[in-house]
């Protein structure tokens, strides 16, 4: 059965919304990374009572707005059906239309929530770290110094003897060497 919800309901006593905004960081140039440009929106949904509504099946219609101070979205984005269990829900804001650095590009910026048609109120004020998304990286710090040597690892195994290679090319031939002595002459004998 579902229970009908009633804007008493969701804006008096019985509405506690958290807007969890951590996890929206610039790049991480120490890991090489842009970050996600998406900002996590979370919130607990209850009766007048003070119960988390539940069997809101299959999920409440949501829609977000970043608004700057005048009042003028600068960012919209809306959900057909999110899903609630014990009255608690959660979205990613940028998941359907991605935000930009171009709609935090001012001090002031106010989230605007619509559940069920039913615009909630006040508009809560986005603080600082969704204003990361526009953030740059500062300049690359001076290079340390090295560290010392470590010790000499152990010598490794004498590794198995390689095959023969193949013979070399025939080398130059040498000088003639010097003439040698005369041998004894051979004795004749006449007779």
């Amino acid at each position: 059965m579902q229970r009908h919800v009633t804007r008493r309901a969701l804006i008096g006593r019985g509405v506690c919304l958290t807007a969890s905004l951590a996890g929206i960081f610039k790049a991480f140039d120490v890991f090489g990374q842009a970050a996600p440009m998406l900002m996590n929106y979370q919130g607990r949904l209850t009766d007048v009572s003070g119960n988390p509504i539940t069997n809101l099946s299959p999920g409440v219609p949501m829609s977000f707005r970043i608004l700057d101070a005048a009042n003028n979205p600068t960012w919209t984005e809306a959900y057909p059906g999110v899903p609630v269990d014990k009255g608690q829900f959660s979205v990613q804001l940028g998941s359907v239309n991605p935000l930009s650095p171009a709609v935090f590009n001012d001090s002031v910026r106010y989230l605007e929530v619509t559940i069920n048609g039913e615009t909630l109120s006040p508009n809560l004020r986005i603080t600082s770290a969704a204003y990361v998304i526009m953030a740059t990286s500062g300049p690359t710090g001076p290079t340390g110094i090295a560290g010392f040597l470590g010790p000499t690892g152990a010598t490794g195994p004498t590794g198995a003897t390689g095959s023969t290679g193949p013979t070399g090319a025939t080398g130059v031939s040498g000088a003639t060497g010097a003439t040698g002595p005369t041998g004894a002459s051979p004795i004749f004998s006449t007779r």
